[in-house]
């Protein structure tokens, strides 16, 4: 290699490809991303919109009538007769009034949510339980350790969430229907941690 040449002309053209490669790839994720974002179904019952001109109209809103003195406004002796001033509608004579009746609305992570995804009746929650011959002659120790050693690999549902800080979901989950079993759905997505909830899953329990 030459002094004062940095690469080769081997290293550059890899480095060129490396670096094509990346567009490429970058190009396309781009291009990508909003057919997914448009694919995804939206629960919160609003359609996307933004008013564009269409959806205005200019009206005039200043309440004078144009006029421009004529002849018919003065006399024989050239004074003023007439009552009206003199007035040329200017854009400050114009307003644009909304016609459109749609709100705007542009979807946010939160209108992604299904609200009645992964929710779970009793009959559900107890399949994932030990069954009654397993619980048998256990203390309520033994059995709450059970119950929480069953429900090893559950997770949030992915689907069914609320959003905090604009970007972190935080899924609904049984343990939170357990444990608020008999209030609303909001309650349902509150989050509670496996060692307390299971507690609760006793009553449910032989």
């Amino acid at each position: 290699m030459r002094k004062g040449k940095l690469f080769s002309g081997k290293a550059w053209k890899r480095i060129v490809r490396i670096l094509s490669c990346i567009v490429v790839f970058c190009t396309t994720y781009a291009l990508i991303l909003p057919a997914i974002t448009q694919e995804a179904q939206a629960y919160c019952g609003s359609s996307e919109h933004k008013h564009t001109e269409q959806c205005y109209k200019e009206i005039e809103s200043c309440g004078r009538e144009e006029h421009q003195h004529g002849m018919d406004c003065y006399d024989a002796d050239g004074n003023l007769t007439c009552t009206l001033e003199e007035h040329t509608h200017s854009d400050e004579c114009y307003r644009e009034l909304l016609e459109c009746t749609e709100e705007e609305h542009t979807h946010s992570l939160e209108c992604f949510s299904d609200p009645e995804a992964d929710k779970e009746t009793e009959e559900d929650w107890k399949k994932t339980l030990p069954d009654e011959e397993a619980l048998k002659d256990k203390s309520d120790t033994e059995k709450v350790l059970m119950i929480a050693e069953s429900q090893k690999g559950y997770k949030e549902s992915e689907r069914n969430y609320v959003v905090e800080n604009e970007t972190e979901k935080k899924g609904i989950t049984r343990y939170g229907q357990w444990s608020y079993v008999k209030k609303t759905d909001t309650d349902f997505r509150e989050s509670a941690d496996t060692a307390n909830s299971t507690k609760d899953f006793l009553r449910f329990l032989p």
